[in-house]
């Protein structure tokens, strides 16, 4: 039986210089057009043989990740106190 599954992610950039235009362009090439078209293939005790291959991937936004600031706040007053 054949299925295709729609999936969605979230992927962490980390950039020095440059801004949303370089790393919608940086998931585009090293995510959907990399590693979601790898080929798996293997045995499970569920499936039986099993065949995993990335069909397509778009980037839907981009934003900068602000994480959580009580967790960044304490975290920047230890390294003070240090």
């Amino acid at each position: 039986m054949l299925y295709e599954v729609e999936i969605t992610a979230r992927v962490y950039v980390s950039i020095e210089h440059g801004g949303e235009e370089a790393v919608q362009r940086l998931v585009r090439d090293h995510v959907c057009n990399d590693w979601l078209l790898q080929h798996r293939d293997g045995a499970a005790n569920d499936a039986g043989h099993f065949v995993v291959k990335g069909l397509s991937g778009a980037v839907e936004s981009v934003q900068p990740w602000i994480g959580n600031r009580r967790v960044s706040q304490k975290e920047d007053e230890d390294e003070e106190d240090a």
